[in-house]
C-alpha cells in the first residue's frame, strides 16, 4: 500500500566537493584540495522524504525555499526522487550545506541559512499556506532542524489543523514541549539527556534509567521514540517501555541516519499498527544507513539483501542442516522456546544470558495455534509473524523457528542442542522435553529470570496492567 504522507520542515541541499589532498598550501597552513567531481543530495528534512518515497509512500513535503539560485536543484533533486514540493517562498535563502570531502574524509563544512525565527509577516504567511493544505494525509511528520520555522503559533496551527491525523514530530530539545500534542515524539539520546537537563533531571544512557526518568513527566507525552546509537532503540509510554539493541555491524557515517529511522518507524507502524514491530524495522534500517559513507537514505534493494539474511528458518529439516554444519565447526548450540508474546525487557535478558551459555542460540516459538491451546483463545496479542521478526531482531538470537506442537519434542529432535535453556522456575519442575534433550548428548540450563521491583517481569502481568488502568 502506498501510504500518503505530509512532512512540514527544513528541506536543505547537501552540496559536496570530493578531492584529494597530498599537500599543505604554501598561502596558510591549510590542506590544498585537487578537485574531483561535485555531487548534490536532499538533506534536513527532504532526506525524510527521501527515505519515505524509497519505501513507496506518496511523500509531500512543506518547506520554506528561497527565491535564488539553489531554490532549481532543490525543485529538481526532489521531483527526481519523486517528492512533492509544496514551497513556501519567503525572503530567505534555501538551506545549503556545503561540504569538502577529500580522501573520504570531510575536512570543512560551509552553511547558507538564515536561522533566525520567522517574524510575524513570514508567520502568517506560512500559516496561511498550511491552513489551505488538504487534510487527507495517512501520517504527518513534523520534521525541525531549528532553522526557525516552528514557532509557537506555526506549531499550534499545525496540531489544530491536523487533529485528527497520526503525526510524528522530530524535534529539537528546546521545543520538545510544544509537540507534546504529536502521537508520538523521536528524539535521539544526546537530544532527550539535553531535554531532561532544562528539567534538571539527570539521565544516563541505559534502560533503568531512561525508564526512571520519563516516568517523571510520563503524562506530558503520548509516547517516545529514543534512538540510543550503540544502545540500540526504545519505545517509552505511560503504558510500557520497549528496548531493542543495535542492529549495526558496522558504522561508517551517521549523518541522516535518524531521518532514516523516522520513516521507516512511520511506514512500518502504518502498516502494523504495532510499535513493538516498527521499532524493529527501523532498528533494521538504521543498521544499514550508518554502514555507508554520508547522509544517504535507504534503498528498496538494501533491505531485499538484508532480507536474504534473515535468520527466520521455515523448516526442521532446513535447521537441522544448518545445526549440523555449525557442529561440525565445534560450535556449541543453545536452544530455548517460549511464546514470546508482548517481548519485554525480561525476555531480551533472558535471552542474552541463553547466548552467553555457548556460540550459538536458537529460539523455538510457539505458533499462534499452540499458544491457543497453551494461553487461551485471547492469545497470543501479538502474530507469530511479528514475533517472528522481533525476536530475530535481537542481536543475541541467531536463528528462529515455529513449532506448532504442544511442547518442543519434536523440534529438539531436530537440533538437538549442546543445552536446553530454561528458566530458574523449572528447577524443580517436572520437564517433558528433558529425555530428548539428554538421549542426544544435550543438558538443561536454568536461567534467574528478571525482576522488576521484586516481582517477575511477565507478559500476563503486563496484560492484566493494562487492563486494570483502562
Amino acid at each position: 500500500m502506498n501510504f500518503k504522507i505530509l512532512v512540514i520542515g527544513e528541506a536543505m541541499v547537501d552540496k559536496y566537493i570530493h578531492g584529494i589532498v597530498d599537500r599543505i598550501s604554501p598561502e596558510a597552513p591549510v590542506p590544498v584540495v585537487l578537485f574531483n567531481k561535485n555531487t548534490e543530495n536532499l538533506g534536513g528534512s527532504a532526506n525524510i522524504c527521501q527515505n519515505l518515497a524509497n519505501l513507496d509512500a506518496d511523500v509531500h513535503l512543506i518547506s520554506i525555499v528561497g527565491k535564488d539560485e539553489h531554490e532549481p536543484i532543490l525543485t529538481k533533486l526532489c521531483q527526481n526522487n519523486n517528492i512533492n514540493l509544496i514551497p513556501i517562498y519567503l525572503n530567505r535563502p534555501t538551506i545549503v550545506k556545503q561540504r569538502i570531502v577529500a580522501n573520504n574524509q570531510q575536512i570543512m563544512r560551509v552553511d547558507f541559512e538564515n536561522n533566525n525565527n520567522l517574524d510575524s509577516e513570514e508567520e502568517k504567511i506560512v500559516i496561511e499556506q498550511i491552513k489551505k493544505v488538504s487534510k487527507e494525509y495517512d501520517a504527518i511528520i513534523l520534521s525541525d532542524y531549528k532553522k526557525g520555522l516552528f514557532t509557537k503559533n506555526i506549531i499550534e496551527t499545525i496540531f489544530n489543523h491536523f487533529n485528527n491525523n497520526f503525526i510524528l514530530a522530530d524535534s529539537k530539545p528546546d521545543k520538545i514541549d510544544l509537540f507534546k500534542r504529536a502521537n508520538i515524539i523521536k528524539s535521539n539520546f544526546k537530544e532527550f539527556k539535553d531535554y531532561c537537563k532544562q528539567k534538571n533531571i539527570e539521565v544516563s544512557n541505559d534502560d533503568s534509567s531512561i525508564e526512571n526518568t520519563y516516568n517523571k513527566f510520563i503524562y506530558n507525552f503520548n509516547s517516545f521514540l529514543l534512538t540510543r546509537s550503540e544502545k540500540g532503540m526504545s519505545f517509552l509510554s505511560k503504558d510500557k517501555f520497549e528496548h531493542i539493541p543495535t542492529n549495526a555491524k558496522r558504522v561508517y557515517d551517521v549523518t541522516g541516519a535518524g531521518d532514516s529511522v523516522t520513516a521507516a518507524y512511520i511506514i512500518k507502524y502504518l502498516e502494523t499498527k504495532k510499535e513493538e514491530i516498527s521499532m524493529s524495522f527501523a532498528n533494521k534500517v538504521a543498521g544499514i544507513v550508518v554502514s555507508k559513507p554520508g547522509c544517504v537514505a535507504i534503498e528498496k534493494e538494501d533491505l531485499k539483501l538484508k532480507n536474504e539474511n534473515k535468520k527466520i528458518i521455515n523448516s526442521y529439516e532446513k535447521i537441522e542442516s544448518i545445526v549440523n554444519k555449525l557442529k561440525k565447526d565445534k560450535k556449541k548450540i543453545v536452544f530455548t522456546n517460549g511464546c514470546f508474546d508482548l517481548l519485554h525487557s525480561g525476555h531480551a535478558d533472558y535471552l542474552k544470558k541463553a547466548k552467553e551459555m555457548g556460540d550459538i542460540l536458537i529460539v523455538g516459538l510457539n505458533s499462534d495455534e499452540s499458544i491457543k491451546k497453551i494461553k487461551g483463545e485471547n492469545r497470543p496479542i501479538v502474530d507469530q509473524n511479528s514475533r517472528l521478526e522481533l525476536i530475530s531482531s535481537l542481536e543475541s538470537v541467531n536463528y528462529c523457528i515455529l513449532f506448532e506442537e504442544d511442547n518442543p519434542i519434536n523440534i529438539l529432535s531436530y537440533i538437538k542442542p549442546d543445552i536446553h535453556v530454561k528458566g530458574s522456575d523449572y528447577k524443580n519442575k517436572y520437564m517433558i522435553e528433558r529425555d530428548m534433550v539428554e538421549i542426544n548428548g544435550g543438558q538443561i540450563g536454568f536461567i534467574e529470570i528478571k525482576t522488576n521491583e521484586n516481582n517477575k517481569i511477565s507478559t500476563s502481568d503486563i496484560i492484566e496492567k493494562i487492563k486494570n488502568e483502562h
